[in-house]
């Protein structure tokens, strides 16, 4: 094989992977962002037409709440990564002061509300925690890799049920409250 060729080729290879490159961690992730943030606009926008039918009140604080960690996450999503969900879980566990302040604010918040409020508002909440879930597992190389065998294997043993059951015990745990927490400051800068 002449020289020419094998720089060809090599070169022609080096084009290609740097395409993949590029339309892996450029074109489908800005595309899972902006899939993920439509996805949250319909949350954010299913709770206003809440508000709006009267089952919870524009002016009630579990509204502005969550509607302020709903735009919090939609400032967020494309900084959301694997390492960044772990990271953010893992430091802000030392801030335990922060996280009760706005565990007591948004349980008070939601306590005050009535039951169908309550239910709109919590429903809300899991379903941005289950978006949020879904973009990490679609954006991140590692997750998919690592999941995706297990997934086919516990759909084969027909477990997947009980672990689709478990990942919602997840969403609605109160280890969230850090990264809820932390998109509350986000969407409160938004805000203001």
């Amino acid at each position: 094989m002449n020289n020419y060729l094998l720089m060809f080729l090599i070169t022609v290879n080096l084009v290609a992977l740097i395409g993949l490159w590029w339309l892996y961690f450029v074109g489908f992730r800005n595309h899972a962002g902006d899939l993920t943030r439509q996805r949250l606009f319909v949350i954010r926008d299913r709770l206003f037409q809440e508000a709006q039918s009267g089952v919870i009140s524009f002016n009630s604080a579990a509204y502005k709440l969550t509607r302020i960690t709903l735009n919090g996450t939609i400032r967020f999503v494309h900084e959301l990564s694997l390492l960044r969900f772990l990271l953010i879980l893992i430091s802000k566990m030392g801030d335990d002061r922060y996280i009760r302040l706005f565990a007591k604010k948004r349980e008070k918040a939601i306590s005050a509300l009535p039951k169908a409020g309550r239910e709109a508002v919590n429903k809300a909440i899991a379903e941005m925690h289950w978006v949020i879930l879904a973009h990490i597992y679609h954006t991140s190389l590692f997750a998919r890799t690592m999941f995706l065998p297990f997934r086919w294997l516990l759909m084969i043993l027909h477990l997947w049920g009980t672990c689709r059951d478990l990942a919602t015990r997840l969403v609605a745990s109160k280890r969230w409250l850090v990264v809820d927490a932390e998109v509350n400051v986000i969407g409160s800068g938004v805000a203001s």
